[in-house]
């Protein structure tokens, strides 16, 4: 009788990411190895679960051997901590450069965010 389906990919993950771990990072020749990819996913998908209209500004991100570098443009300080916070919690996540530049209110208007205290 086979395992069962679930068991079965469970191992292969399992395979998987050990056989990922013993890959080499990489030596600058290679421009992202297949770790930085898989944790530009991940990350990718946190920051757009994170922005919220009128607050981030073609906020990008770069990942080189574990380490996030985020660029862009945030209404607040608030959001630009919250947003780093965020990133950082993200499983495979080593560190967060920050370069996000605060503007305040909403962007391109002036107007102060919804929800900031006037």
């Amino acid at each position: 009788m086979p395992p069962p389906a679930s068991s079965l990919a469970v191992r292969f993950r399992q395979r998987l990411e050990g056989w990922m771990r013993r890959l080499p990072l990489g030596t600058g020749t290679h421009p992202r190895t297949l770790r930085d990819e898989a944790l530009a996913r991940r990350v990718s998908a946190a920051v757009e679960k994170s922005v919220q209209r009128g607050r981030f500004a073609g906020v990008q991100f770069y990942v080189f051997e574990g380490e996030v570098a985020l660029i862009g443009t945030v209404a607040l300080q608030r959001d630009a901590d919250a947003l780093a916070r965020q990133v950082q919690a993200v499983r495979g996540v080593l560190g967060v450069v920050s370069h996000l530049q605060v503007v305040e209110g909403i962007l391109g208007t002036g107007r102060p965010p919804p929800g900031a205290a006037t």
